[in-house]
């Protein structure tokens, strides 16, 4: 019903940027992914100014895995917004997928500058300084996660990581086994504990 909204919307105004980006909004989460592209596109090219188009074009652009795309898109929403903590956590998890660990370390600790109880920069901020092997910093993010958000699977199965990193197995057990607990049926945990067993 959106998208046929939406598409009505712009058959009557076809110079609507917000609605172009909504519409690319409303096909990333169909999961139609190129024509989403195509939206976020036309919405800039009649805006330019729209940040949130360009963190929209940055997220959709890291599901294609372009993620150097998508670190120019943020850059870009960061330009025109410099206080927007959605897109330096975005930039951060691009820039973590192409290895660059300290830049996205960075950029996480400016998200989390700018919205102190944002979950997922801390989480972020965690698998970057556990890829930086900086394991006793990357567990105390993970702790101000739980805080945040309370049990959840993924922050305990990076825990368990951690531990491993560290070589304190019975701890890394402990924690992927609080994943399990949590969710039976996440199989990163699974994985992860099967290593152990080797």
């Amino acid at each position: 019903e959106a998208l046929a909204a939406l598409d009505k919307s712009l058959a009557l105004d076809a110079s609507n940027a917000a609605a172009h980006e909504r519409r690319g909004f409303v096909l990333r989460r169909l999961g139609k992914l190129d024509p989403a592209l195509e939206s976020y596109d036309k919405a800039l090219a009649l805006d330019g100014g729209l940040a949130s188009a360009h963190v929209g074009r940055g997220d959709l652009l890291q599901d294609l895995k372009n993620f150097q795309a998508a670190v120019v898109s943020y850059t870009r929403a960061l330009a025109l917004d410099g206080a927007n903590a959605v897109a330096y956590n975005g930039r951060g998890v691009a820039r973590h997928k192409l290895r660059q660990f300290a830049m996205a370390l960075a950029d996480f600790d400016h998200a989390i500058a700018r919205k102190a109880d944002f979950a997922d920069a801390h989480l972020n901020r965690g698998n970057a300084l556990q890829s930086l092997e900086r394991f006793d910093e990357a567990l105390a993010s993970y702790d101000v996660v739980l805080g945040l958000k309370g049990d959840n699977v993924e922050t305990h199965n990076n825990r368990g990581n951690v531990y491993e990193g560290m070589q304190q197995f019975d701890e890394a057990l402990a924690c992927f086994d609080k994943a399990i607990s949590i969710d039976p049926d996440y199989p990163p945990a699974h994985w992860n504990k099967s290593l152990l067993d080797l």
